[in-house]
């Protein structure tokens, strides 16, 4: 089975924070015998423009780059973006002649889903659409024209996926015929796994942007210094707001006890959450949060926004506790909380994992994309 990735991202040296869930999907895929095969920008100029390993293949075309992820335009239809559109429109065509896929799988209705629909009807292949969470959460709010390319785009495509139930009503919203199947991101839960010892430590994955609030957890963790001088907080991420967050670290006088990580692998990513006492995310909005099941599957205890996303997963109070958005006092009471009372919490921590491992353990999730995958080949060989 030979699929096609059509991503708005896939990690570099350089870049290897951004579509990690994507290649975790490429790459498992690729060892269960699938070949596959990733066409993405070339965001960093210094990415590689071909990567082989095994079963998969990375291609990156370039385009008018400033170095920047998608999400990252204040403006999204701007004529940067209109460069991508046109070249991966030109990178797709070659690929698909040399490659000669099966089906493509769009990840992120936009802006690949406008591409992946174009080429379902040039070259008769069957699409699949993964939304993700900007593109079903954020996008829509830009306009008219923006929901109007997200409703052609989900009423054209063959099969839609979604990481989290609670998108299903906003899909539904913008286009009412979308019957998604909703396969949660999947988590290597033979890597990400506890360690003996778990230190004190308050560990956060998000990066560095404004929607994922790292200046709440900073003010909050200045709050709870001061009843637990023992206590580290790890950042591990990076993003364009990194210097504001390590000068407001330094205001707070908590800069002793805060250690910004930077990027981290996957090996290095599970080492960290394996050590870590509890974990936060101060997100404001995501989709699902594959950064929050891998805490999970690590054994570390959870501190989350109350946001629709970390609500499926977590039931405050009972498997980990939920905190009111941009605000660090509560976030601080929450922290006291879970510290004070690990003991009553530890018990549970196991039982954080084997939700993982039952839900969104890697490889069921793989083997329901290639389920999906077969269904879709199949009825389209049919039909011919």
């Amino acid at each position: 089975m030979r699929i096609l990735f059509l991503s708005h991202a896939y990690p570099a040296p350089q870049l290897i924070t951004h579509a990690k869930h994507i290649e975790t999907l490429a790459v498992n895929l690729a060892r269960r015998g699938l070949e596959i095969i990733v066409l993405a920008p070339k965001i960093l100029r210094t990415s590689k423009d071909y990567e082989e390993n095994g079963r998969l293949k990375v291609i990156r075309f370039s385009f008018a780059t400033n170095e920047k992820i998608l999400g990252e335009y204040k403006n999204y239809l701007n004529w940067r973006i209109l460069s991508l559109f046109a070249n991966c429109w030109k990178a797709l065509k070659k690929t698909i002649r040399e490659t000669k896929p099966e089906l493509i799988h769009c990840h992120f209705i936009l802006p690949f889903g406008v591409i992946g629909v174009l080429a379902r009807k040039r070259f008769n292949l069957p699409l699949l659409v993964s939304g993700h969470g900007t593109d079903i959460l954020v996008l829509p709010q830009k306009g008219f024209f923006m929901r109007a390319l997200i409703r052609l785009v989900l009423s054209q495509t063959d099969a839609l996926t979604i990481p989290a139930k609670h998108l299903e009503e906003h899909i539904k919203s913008i286009y009412s015929g979308a019957r998604p199947e909703i396969i949660p991101m999947g988590v290597d839960t033979d890597r990400f796994k506890p360690e003996r010892e778990k230190g004190n430590i308050i560990f956060s994955s998000r990066t560095f942007y404004p929607v994922y609030d790292i200046q709440t957890l900073l003010k909050a963790f200045s709050e709870i210094l001061v009843y637990f001088p023992n206590y580290y907080l790890e950042l591990a991420g990076d993003g364009p707001m990194r210097s504001e967050l390590e000068n407001l670290a330094e205001r707070l006088k908590i800069a002793r006890a805060t250690r910004f990580l930077g990027r981290l692998n996957h090996n290095e990513l599970a080492e960290h959450l394996g050590r870590a006492r509890i974990y936060v995310s101060t997100s404001r909005s995501d989709g699902a949060s594959v950064s929050l099941l891998e805490a999970l599957a690590c054994g570390a205890f959870p501190v989350v926004s109350r946001i629709p996303a970390n609500s499926e997963w977590i039931k405050d109070g009972q498997n980990g506790l939920l905190f009111e958005p941009g605000n660090p006092s509560d976030l601080a009471a929450k922290l006291k909380q879970a510290i004070l009372q690990y003991p009553t919490y530890s018990p549970l921590i196991p039982l954080n994992r084997e939700l993982v491992i039952k839900n969104a353990n890697l490889d069921i999730v793989c083997e329901r994309f290639i389920n999906l995958y077969t269904n879709l080949i199949n009825a389209k060989d049919k039909a011919r």
